[in-house]
């Protein structure tokens, strides 16, 4: 009898916590929304995705909110993002460096992001700071990929062109940077032209350069 009893009242509490519960934030007589206070875990948590989102450290107001000696803030917050890992490219630096500044007179700045100075479209439809032809372009697309991107974002065009540099060093070049330099200036069937050869030349000498 006593664990009946003891079953019903379990059963009696936990209608009233479900009915309870299912009643905050609404008003007794309708059913708009109360303004709801924030609770010191959703700091947490927003503060959390700030941290993920932007990749460094929570902002201060978030400090003064949680409070750096309050015992229940996270570690987390109160350690320093680690910056986001350095993009590293499959080419060799001086080859990007060189054509980039051959091609187009442009250059890295020290973050390591692309100036585009020339924006001549070329002869043979070269456009963005590496030129890349239609036809070089088409060698390494994927689908849903346009040529005329590269004008505009460059860390596309540098894909673009780092693809087509690999593509030539694992083919028709034979594995050798010096020849599929040469074949990004005249193509694979051109190559051997002396034109190449000084394209080469510039190439070294620019990306070398400190």
């Amino acid at each position: 009898m006593l664990k009946k009893s003891l079953l019903l009242s379990l059963y009696i509490c936990s209608i009233l916590f479900l009915t309870s519960w299912t009643s905050v934030g609404k008003s007794e007589n309708t059913n708009t929304q109360v303004k709801v206070i924030p609770t010191e875990m959703d700091f947490f948590r927003d503060a959390y995705n700030f941290k993920i989102k932007n990749g460094y450290p929570v902002p201060d107001h978030y400090y003064d909110i949680l409070k750096i000696d309050n015992p229940n803030t996270p570690a987390w917050v109160k350690t320093p993002a680690e910056a986001p890992p350095k993009r590293v490219s499959p080419i060799p630096e001086w080859i990007l460096k060189g054509i980039l500044m051959r091609e187009t007179k442009s250059y890295y700045d020290k973050n390591g992001n692309i100036v585009y100075i020339d924006k001549t479209v070329g002869s043979s439809g070269e456009r963005g700071p590496f030129q890349i032809t239609p036809i070089a372009f088409l060698q390494i697309k994927k689908k849903g990929e346009i040529h005329s991107k590269v004008t505009r974002d460059m860390v596309y065009a540098q894909d673009m062109s780092e693809r087509y540099l690999l593509w030539l060093y694992n083919g028709p070049a034979n594995k050798n940077w010096d020849t599929a330099i040469r074949m990004y200036n005249g193509g694979p069937s051109k190559w051997r032209l002396n034109a190449t050869l000084e394209y080469l030349r510039d190439v070294k000498r620019i990306g070398n350069k400190n």
